[in-house]
């Protein structure tokens, strides 16, 4: 699978800029990859980042805590009937952090509870991020709000308090309730 746009329903809704991706995209990889996009889980989200009626499958993002199945459900009015298993695309198993702030931090049991929701009920997630990482330089990012003095800049780290932290530590409880998800057979 590859991902040709992520999140652009947030912002846009260019059909022919999605288009464009999609032939750049088979014309390197061939007719053989699945291609697909990530956008919110909301029709507006959906309604701008997908190509509804194409071979383009469309994924969800939503807040990890969302109740995940009425966003499976309207996941399935952008894909082609039948062609739609429930992917969360990006299940948050933490949060960035911004300049200022105190390093994220997530609860490691609700953050399992709230992926089993997906499991029990043979969904498919994706962690947003199983590993923690660096930004380099200016290359981290940042949020706005209303406006431009709402401007939050993220730290460099990319760590989200994920279960293989940014140094390569594993002796935190989310790692270790990874034992937990052995109870699901692979299909």
């Amino acid at each position: 699978m590859v991902q040709v746009e992520n999140e652009y329903g947030s912002f846009g809704d260019d059909k022919d800029y999605l288009q464009y991706l999609v032939k750049l995209a088979r014309s390197h990889l061939g007719d053989d990859v699945i291609l697909y996009t990530t956008d919110g889980g909301a029709v507006g989200n959906l309604n701008g980042g997908t190509l509804v009626g194409s071979d383009v499958y469309a994924a969800v993002d939503f807040s990890t805590g969302e109740d995940p199945w009425p966003i499976f459900e309207l996941q399935k009015k952008y894909n082609a009937p039948g062609k739609s298993p429930a992917l969360a695309s990006e299940f948050y198993t933490g949060w960035l952090t911004h300049w200022g702030e105190t390093f994220a931090q997530t609860d490691a049991m609700q953050v399992a509870s709230e992926l089993d929701k997906i499991l029990s009920k043979n969904g498919s997630a994706v962690l947003y991020m199983a590993h923690g990482g660096t930004n380099f330089g200016f290359f981290s990012g940042a949020n706005t709000g209303e406006n431009a003095s709402d401007f939050e800049p993220d730290i460099t780290s990319y760590d989200y308090d994920s279960p293989i932290r940014e140094n390569g530590d594993v002796d935190n409880l989310k790692f270790k309730v990874k034992t937990h998800f052995l109870i699901y057979p692979l299909r």
